[in-house]
């Protein structure tokens, strides 16, 4: 195995690395963007009170038509039983009695109906108020969502653009890289969590962030073969100086 042409690619690899983390970190973002269910939530509320409330006034009005034939039934009820009483065709006392009775039954039945359409009358003017509001909250929200889905469909398409970007670069740098190291390069990140090649920052492994010796650091340096962590297996690359935290460094070994 040349040695010298397998590190010349090296920088190809830790691209490629890099690539695939994006995409992960890109597919993660997508998964995590809101496609607004609280705005589906909020509008689907609005509109099932929406409707119940017209159904409701559809009903009431029906149950007034109703009434109003009932009432008008009744009114011709009434008008016969008057005619009886106070028609003078009628003179037994027995009779006259059992016709007030009737014509005092028939009356407080009228006022019942009367009743109840007034009040299905002030119900649906309520209703119709209420109904108005609710229109209104409806259209407001519906905005807001509309808004909302043009945005999200907006950071979508930005997403989904850059996914095709670093793909095709993955490909592409994946193609010009060589076999034996991309092998070893699948190899390690199959055994590593993922992470198979990191950064040499100043002493420090950029994967697992122990210090590695001063000797194994120049030979990174050298890029004349390639170079493995003592500690974590994986293999080093050197990008060149880097300012590095103490919290960089602890970061690095806890996730290592």
């Amino acid at each position: 195995m040349n040695q010298l042409h397998i590190v010349k690619d090296l920088w190809k690899i830790y691209r490629l690395q890099a690539y695939e983390n994006e995409l992960l970190e890109l597919g993660e973002k997508i998964r995590n963007l809101d496609p607004g269910k609280e705005f589906e939530r909020k509008k689907n509320e609005v509109l099932d009170n929406l409707q119940s409330h017209r159904d409701k006034l559809d009903n009431n009005k029906k149950r007034i038509k109703l009434l109003n034939l009932e009432i008008g039934s009744m009114d011709q009820q009434i008008k016969t039983s008057e005619n009886k009483l106070y028609g003078g065709k009628t003179t037994n006392p027995k009779e006259l009695a059992q016709l007030q009775k009737e014509l005092k039954n028939l009356k407080s039945k009228r006022e019942v109906l009367d009743e109840e359409t007034l009040t299905l009358i002030y119900d649906n003017e309520e209703l119709e108020d209420r109904i108005l509001n609710l229109e209104k909250d409806y259209k407001v929200v519906e905005e807001e969502y509309k808004k909302y889905l043009e945005e999200y469909q907006k950071i979508l398409k930005e997403l989904n653009d850059r996914i095709e970007d670093v793909e095709n670069k993955k490909n592409k740098i994946k193609e010009a890289s060589s076999p034996e190291l991309l092998n070893i390069y699948e190899d390690l990140k199959s055994r590593l969590g993922g992470l198979a090649i990191v950064s040499v920052q100043r002493n420090f492994c950029g994967g697992c962030g122990m210090t590695l010796s001063g000797m194994l650091v120049e030979r990174v340096k050298s890029k004349m073969s390639l170079q493995y962590c003592q500690h974590c297996g994986r293999i080093l690359y050197w990008e060149g100086e880097k300012v590095i935290s103490h919290q960089t460094v602890d970061s690095n070994r806890q996730s290592a």
